[in-house]
C-alpha cells in the first residue's frame, strides 16, 4: 500500500516543478528589461535605451529617460523596476513642458531638443526656465529671460522676452499664442 502512495507523489512533485520555474524566467525579463531593438521617436530611430545610458550619468539619464518619454521601454535604464505597481511617468506636474520656440542661446538660435543632448548646457542664465522638461526643472518659478522667436497673428516674426511681452497693453492676450502660455508660465497664469 504504501508504494503506490510513494509514486503518486513523485509525478505530482516532477510536474509541478516546471510549472513553477516556467513563469519565474518569463515574468522577470517581461516586467523588467529594457528593449534591446531600434525605434522611432520624432523622426529618429535608434535604441533609445542605449542612448539614455551613453556616457550618462544618473541625472543626465534621468534627464533623458524624462525628455524621450522611454520609462516604459527602458525600464532599467530609467530605474523604473522597482515599482512595477506605479506608474512609469516621471514625477512631473501637469503644465510642465518645454518652449516649443527658438531662443537665443550664446547668440545662435536653439530649440530645447538641441538643450537636451547636453544636460550641462541646463545650468546657463534661464535655460531651465525655457526647457523645464529637458533640464528636469518642472517645479522652478520665474519667466525666462531669453529673447524667443514667436509668430504673431498677423504672420509676423518677432523676438520677445517674457518681461517685454508683460509689458505690453493687455498682455494676457499674448497667452492666446501657441506656446507662450508654456514658456511664460509667470506672465499666463496672472
Amino acid at each position: 500500500t504504501a508504494a503506490p502512495v510513494a509514486s503518486t507523489p513523485a509525478p505530482v512533485t516532477s510536474t509541478a516543478a516546471p510549472v513553477a520555474s516556467t513563469p519565474a524566467p518569463v515574468a522577470g525579463p517581461t516586467s523588467c528589461a529594457d528593449r534591446t531593438d531600434a525605434w522611432t521617436i520624432g523622426k529618429k530611430t535608434k535604441n533609445w535605451c542605449y542612448w539614455a545610458r551613453r556616457g550618462a550619468d544618473a541625472a543626465e539619464v534621468t534627464l533623458r529617460c524624462n525628455k524621450r518619454k522611454i520609462h516604459s521601454d527602458c525600464p532599467v535604464t530609467c530605474d523604473t523596476c522597482s515599482s512595477p505597481t506605479s506608474s512609469p511617468s516621471p514625477p512631473t506636474s501637469p503644465s510642465c513642458h518645454d518652449s516649443p520656440f527658438l531662443f537665443q542661446f550664446k547668440g545662435m538660435l536653439q530649440t530645447c531638443d538641441w538643450i537636451a543632448q547636453k544636460p550641462k548646457r541646463c545650468n546657463k542664465k534661464g535655460v531651465n526656465l525655457m526647457c523645464r522638461l529637458s533640464c528636469n526643472a518642472c517645479d522652478t518659478t520665474g519667466d525666462p529671460v531669453q529673447k524667443f522667436q514667436l509668430t504673431t497673428w498677423s504672420g509676423k516674426t518677432k523676438f520677445k522676452t517674457c518681461e517685454a511681452l508683460s509689458l505690453k497693453n493687455d498682455p494676457s492676450r499674448w497667452c492666446e499664442i501657441e506656446g507662450v502660455s508654456e514658456t511664460c508660465r509667470t506672465l499666463c497664469s496672472a
